[in-house]
């Protein structure tokens, strides 16, 4: 593949094993207190049906799983997804966010930790929100957990070095434009791995402009996973929005 091809379709190529090393340390305290923020404010029973879109190996989905047996999770990683089994019991499917094989079947849709703005063009990522908004039931409930462009702007640190047993992982970061792009390199022995990473930053207006267009009235606009609301400094931007 060219190194344009690779940019591109980082999505593709970087799901696997060596990415649930690189972020073995994310802490899951912050998915039980994620899924604490959403169940305060989506009403779900134990016969809701939910779709965690981006689910990856299931951090979410798994702790909703206790709270709802209608829980489904969508993922393009068959390897995350694999694990995700593993880890507990949740309805799987492989696919691409960009086409959900599903009909009007849902009562919420979480899209969380950033699985979003992964896509080169303004027009795919706002298609995500058409299918988002396609697969809820009238009056669906869509819960949107994505990062603060305005505090990651701030607060980026360009490069990172960590050391694992037996190899070293290299994390470069830089804002090129509207996007913030990060290159992995992981070294094992003479075993040299070069991963890449790219998330559109969309602002505050831009983001709630779009998922008002692509069909939702937003009712809570929150900044982090405890539920403070939304400012400049926050380290999230949170939505809580209904199907219109």
């Amino acid at each position: 593949m060219s190194r344009d091809g690779f940019r591109k379709n980082w999505f593709k190529n970087w799901f696997g094993k060596e990415y649930t090393e690189v972020y073995a340390h994310r802490d899951e305290q912050d998915a039980l207190d994620l899924v604490q923020l959403i169940l305060k404010h989506v009403p779900l029973s134990k016969k809701s049906k939910i779709l965690d879109a981006g689910c990856g190996n299931g951090r979410h989905a798994c702790a909703l799983a206790e709270y709802s047996e209608c829980v489904f999770g969508i993922d393009l990683s068959l390897f995350l997804l694999k694990q995700a089994r593993e880890n507990c019991h949740f309805k799987i499917v492989q696919g691409d966010i960009r086409a959900l094989p599903f009909k009007q079947t849902f009562d919420a849709l979480l899209s969380l930790f950033t699985s979003f703005g992964y896509f080169f063009s303004d027009e795919e990522n706002f298609a995500v929100l058409k299918q988002f908004r396609q697969v809820l039931k009238p009056d669906g409930w869509f819960f949107f957990d994505f990062l603060n462009a305005r505090y990651v702007r701030k607060h980026l640190t360009e490069k990172s070095v960590r050391s694992l047993p037996g190899k070293k992982i290299i994390e470069q970061r830089t804002i090129i434009g509207k996007r913030v792009e990060k290159t992995i390199t992981i070294v094992q022995g003479n075993t040299v791995q070069n991963f890449f990473e790219s998330v559109r930053l969309y602002d505050q207006q831009e983001l709630l402009s779009m998922v008002r267009k692509a069909g939702f009235d937003i009712l809570k606009v929150m900044g982090n996973y405890q539920g403070q609301s939304f400012h400049r400094s926050s380290p999230r931007l949170i939505l809580l929005a209904k199907k219109r």
